[in-house]
């Protein structure tokens, strides 16, 4: 990190910022190379809390539980999710066009839908969502498929919903990253902030116990899992991974709210969930490693 990145940071993150000058200052950070989004950050092996107790909560979803403590290994998650910047390398670096990187089932769904870069990015589509196409903001308009083949290309792999909750609410099962009290001006969400993506990290004060940042309210963020609404019924003791199989229709989870999405969503246990061909402006995806 250089002087300038340095000093972009700490503006970033000193205490009165507007949100709207660490937008602009995110936007010039990530003109030069943000480092956030290059880094990871370490989740310690360990039992979590996971789910809710409906009768803790009674306004929670009935997916949502039973509440468990699975055990996980330790891994390593983006401290961002991924960046324009990010997922363009895989773009020009051919990603499309390598086999490689996709599963039997992505790699069908692209071929026969002609897909040849995300959602948004095609020359028809640019100028209309330049603003969301800046290096610094999380790309969007990636499918479950897009996702999974970058992470591959990454040498990692989408998270388990169990390990995105675990990096998002910590051991004990916190409400939010921050905590369990809601704070305004830790997360962008349908009521705070522009009606778009913002740049990544621009909510510092809303990071995670373990570091990792825009974990709610930035973009809907791709799990590996299957989708079930039981699914903590009959979840592994150790490094859960979801049902081997979707209840239809099929449909694979994603976690976090977004930036146009009620608060509620914007709860650590919050589920839902899209068709792994789903290509939105509210949805993107952060990467793991082992």
């Amino acid at each position: 990190m250089d002087a300038k990145q340095a000093d972009l940071l700490k503006s970033i993150e000193r205490e009165g910022t507007s949100l709207d000058e660490r937008v602009e200052l995110c936007e010039r950070l990530g003109d030069l190379g943000d480092p956030r989004a290059g880094e990871w950050v370490l989740v310690p092996a360990g039992r979590f809390v996971m789910g809710t107790d409906p009768e803790e909560e009674p306004g929670q979803k009935p997916h949502e539980s039973p509440r468990i403590q699975p055990s996980l290994s330790p891994f390593e998650v983006t401290r961002t999710p991924v960046t324009v910047a990010h997922y363009a390398r895989f773009v020009d670096g051919g990603g499309y066009a390598d086999r490689t990187f996709w599963s039997d089932d992505g790699w069908t769904w692209r071929e026969g839908e002609g897909i040849v870069c995300p959602r948004f990015w095609s020359a028809e589509e640019r100028a209309e969502w330049a603003p969301y196409l800046t290096p610094s903001r999380p790309v969007v308009g990636v499918s479950w498929y897009e996702g999974d083949a970058y992470a591959r290309w990454a040498g990692a792999r989408l998270p388990t919903e169990a390990e995105w909750e675990r990096t998002a609410r910590g051991t004990v099962g916190s409400v939010y990253p921050w905590g369990d009290v809601w704070e305004n001006d830790r997360a962008g969400w349908r009521d705070h902030g522009p009606r778009k993506t913002l740049p990544v990290g621009a909510f510092p004060r809303g990071e995670s116990g373990c570091g990792a940042l825009d974990m709610v309210g930035c973009v809907w963020q791709w799990c590996s899992d299957w989708y079930a609404p039981d699914a903590y019924a009959s979840a592994d003791a150790r490094d859960p991974s979801g049902p081997d199989a979707p209840a239809p229709p099929p449909r694979r989870v994603v976690r976090g709210g977004a930036w146009n999405t009620l608060r509620f969503s914007l709860r650590c246990a919050n589920r839902n969930a899209y068709p792994p061909s789903a290509r939105f402006s509210n949805l993107g995806f952060r990467c793991v490693r082992a």
